[in-house]
């Protein structure tokens, strides 16, 4: 038995999509903790589990998504260069800003089957896991070698930054030094390197989303929560420094903008 979509619920899938591409190459988010929010994640993992059994299912489910990150991913990916140039802190305060606004609806999916205060332990581990990595991150040294090598390597932590919620792929790339060098593939559209980024992200996608699956099935609770603790990582990791300037004003009213907007689009849009 196969699910029809309706027009309306396709848009709204893509439209949700575009949000998680930006989110999944936007420093400091997680394309990953987002679809959580918006409700669409287990779904998403599970239409991929479940297309070899379940092909037509599965493809109406993950196209529209699919595209929608696609378009996201396309559009930002274009304006996200200048904007980190020019206003990296202010872009960072905004997102930053989402992240708290997406807080309520990722908190009541990893509840909706109750809330046991064992959930703490992974959100701990998770979290200093999380700051130990982006510190070691921070203090190696930046990749300059324009290799295929490189380009899959960052394609497959573009894969863990989307399927491990909570884990900031951008921020990453940006401190491998392949950032700048992915955004300009994309508003270049040079096919080659993307090709090889996709090869990466495709063969990790293919060895870790299984095991995801199971977790996110098994053992919701811990797995949202062990999600969050990264997530907190991450934010932590990239807060810019407080300044007592009319800069920080302006970052401040961004940072309250990011949290009124995501939270008022995640009650209206997100996945029910």
């Amino acid at each position: 038995m196969h699910t029809i979509y309706s027009n309306k619920q396709l848009l709204k899938l893509a439209l949700l999509g575009m949000v998680i591409g930006m989110a999944s190459i936007t420093p400091g988010l997680s394309g990953g903790a987002i679809a959580i929010s918006f409700g669409v994640y287990a779904k998403a993992i599970d239409a991929v589990v479940s297309m070899p059994r379940n092909f037509k299912n599965s493809i109406m489910y993950l196209l529209p998504l699919g595209m929608g990150a696609l378009v996201g991913i396309l559009l930002f990916g274009i304006i996200m260069k200048p904007l980190l140039s020019n206003f990296e802190n202010s872009i960072i305060y905004l997102f930053i800003g989402m992240i708290i606004g997406s807080l309520p609806s990722f908190l009541k999916e990893a509840n909706k089957d109750g809330f046991r205060f064992a959930f703490i332990i992974p959100l701990v581990v998770a979290f200093a896991l999380g700051v130990v990595i982006s510190t070691k991150v921070l203090s190696s040294s930046q990749l300059t070698e324009l290799s295929a090598g490189n380009y899959i390597m960052s394609g497959a932590v573009l894969s863990v930054g989307l399927i491990v919620p909570g884990i900031s792929s951008s921020f990453i790339l940006i401190n491998m030094g392949m950032y700048d060098k992915i955004i300009n593939s994309i508003t270049q559209f040079d096919i080659i390197s993307l090709l090889w980024v996709a090869l990466g992200f495709i063969a990790t996608t293919i060895l870790i989303i299984k095991a995801i699956n199971v977790a996110f099935n098994k053992f919701s609770g811990y797995a949202h929560y062990a999600s969050l603790g990264f997530l907190f990582a991450s934010v932590i990791t990239v807060f810019p420094t407080f300044e007592y300037t009319y800069t920080q004003i302006l970052n401040i009213i961004l940072l309250i903008i990011g949290i009124i907007f995501i939270y008022l689009f995640m009650k209206k849009y997100g996945d029910k």
